[in-house]
């Protein structure tokens, strides 16, 4: 089987999308044949619309989805289409490509893989807060019109999966839901992983990944690790992707910065940071699918996150960790930590769980598999 595979950027940058777009690729290529990558793809029109997008949110405060105006979305399908002419292909695969696949001309079959659709977004995610009504009817167009003309369809979670289902009138036999895995070249050993587990440490460091301070929830993250020092238990917060602002910076912060997965040095220092923390914190307030889970769930860590989005296809809670409202603040989220420090055997039962959901769910070859099958019957 020879698939097209239509992105955006370069499919070997893992910075792109977490790296999500590169283990997608590498997954296919592994267990579904022949992978031929379109990517990095130019459009004539971003940058121009760029421009009046910044123009139209300082006088209006209101802007435009660019990446699913008419303009750009036919613009992609123009250059996609003079590329695969080039190519004898069977399936043209679109990872979060709808602005692509819209109106894209073609008889080869069109296989989509998206996050959320363009209704859930609205005032959820920043780029699609503010927005002109008619750019809000443009989104949900492009998004209908990528689905209509994909044969199959794979969401990362049941929330997005169930909108597309609901809202916009897609035929469930289209629709699958696989959960995306964790992007890491190699997983740690489970044996390895579980014995870090079983050694109870002096300070109990809690792990922040996410580099947009605001929208991951950092301020409940740094709430947590104060009130669990304010009760007793000897805390770290560990924040990695991001600089906080200056009034939570504190002793018990440790800010290791941006790492670049395509740098091996910064990307095996990330796994330290896996192994070395206690807990995964993440009271994200808005999240479609976090491939985070995905690897803290690989080195077994119990994961605290805010029920939103996508969120409970990755988390289980009581389980491999807890789901709270999005409500809840730091005081909240340290009862939970608390109650598992202070109970090692139910402790290491959520490490156990939390590793068992990566090698049942959360990692490529899991995906690979279950979507070489859905290729292989078309």
């Amino acid at each position: 089987m020879r698939i097209g595979y239509c992105i955006k950027k370069d499919v070997l940058d893992r910075s792109s999308w977490s790296g999500t777009h590169y283990y997608i690729y590498k997954a296919l290529e592994k267990y579904s044949g022949v992978i031929v990558p379109f990517g990095p793809l130019n459009n004539r029109y971003l940058y121009l619309l760029k421009i009046l997008n910044r123009i139209s949110s300082n006088f209006f405060r209101k802007s435009f989805n660019i990446n699913h105006t008419k303009l750009v979305s036919k613009e992609y399908a123009r250059v996609l289409k003079k590329k695969i002419s080039e190519e004898k292909l069977d399936i043209l695969f679109f990872p979060a490509g709808g602005a692509l696949s819209a109106y894209l001309e073609t008889n080869i079959p069109m296989v989509s893989l998206m996050d959320a659709t363009c209704s859930l977004l609205f005032d959820y995610y920043e780029g699609y807060k503010n927005l002109f009504s008619v750019s809000k009817k443009r989104c949900i167009h492009t998004d209908k019109k990528a689905l209509q003309r994909s044969i199959l369809t794979i969401y990362c979670s049941d929330w997005a999966a169930n909108s597309a289902i609901n809202e916009y009138g897609i035929d469930k036999s289209k629709i699958h839901v696989i959960p995306l895995g964790a992007n890491i070249e190699e997983a740690p050993k489970r044996k390895d992983v579980l014995e870090i587990r079983k050694v109870t440490p002096q300070v109990c460091k809690l792990l922040f990944i996410g580099v947009d301070w605001e929208r991951k929830g950092g301020e409940i993250a740094y709430q947590t690790m104060v009130e669990l020092n304010r009760r007793g238990i000897e805390t770290e917060l560990i924040i990695c992707g991001v600089t906080p602002p200056a009034k939570f910076i504190s002793e018990k912060v440790r800010i290791e910065g941006y790492l670049n997965k395509n740098n091996k040095k910064e990307f095996s220092r990330l796994c330290e940071l896996y192994k070395e923390a206690s807990f995964f914190i993440l009271p994200t307030r808005s999240e479609c699918a976090g491939v985070v889970f995905c690897e803290a769930a690989a080195f077994a860590l119990p994961i605290l996150a805010a029920n939103t989005g996508g969120v409970a296809t990755y988390v289980g809670h009581e389980k491999n960790g807890y789901l709270l409202p999005l409500d809840y603040d730091g005081v909240s989220y340290a009862d939970k930590i608390e109650e598992l420090w202070k109970n090692k055997n139910e402790y290491q039962e959520f490490c156990r769980n939390s590793r068992n959901k990566f090698e049942e769910e959360l990692n490529w070859d899991k995906w690979g598999e279950r979507v070489a099958s859905l290729l292989k019957k078309l």
